[in-house]
């Protein structure tokens, strides 16, 4: 794994936690979405074709609103969200989104009980 930040291991807890609150027992394999949002569609395109190296693939773009004046890229793969699966993505996206000039948003699922 390369070196996550603290911030996102924790970040990464807490919609792990949240779903165990709500009932899910995280053994249910399932899309999970991973959001990343850049200054340019040059970096975000860069971003999506790396991804892919990963087995992520595109599920949505996004451009700049009023309130968000970035170039969104979502990303999906098929897993069991585990804390060290998720642990790995992210950290995996987060250094390719600042490698490609931006930065990762973080991730979610939906619910299964």
């Amino acid at each position: 794994m390369t070196n996550i930040r603290k911030d996102q291991i924790d970040q990464n807890r807490r919609v792990l936690t949240a779903l165990k609150e709500h009932g899910d027992r995280l053994e249910t394999v399932r899309e999970i979405n991973h959001w990343a949002y850049f200054r340019t569609i040059a970096a975000r395109t860069l971003f999506i074709e790396k991804g892919s190296v990963f087995g992520l693939r595109l599920a949505e773009t996004t451009e700049p609103t009023k309130s968000k004046l970035a170039f969104g890229a979502k990303l999906l793969h098929v897993d069991v969200p585990s804390a060290s699966t998720m642990d790995e993505i992210a950290s995996r996206l987060a250094d390719l989104a600042k490698e490609t000039g931006g930065e990762y948003d973080g991730w979610e699922t939906r619910l299964i009980k």
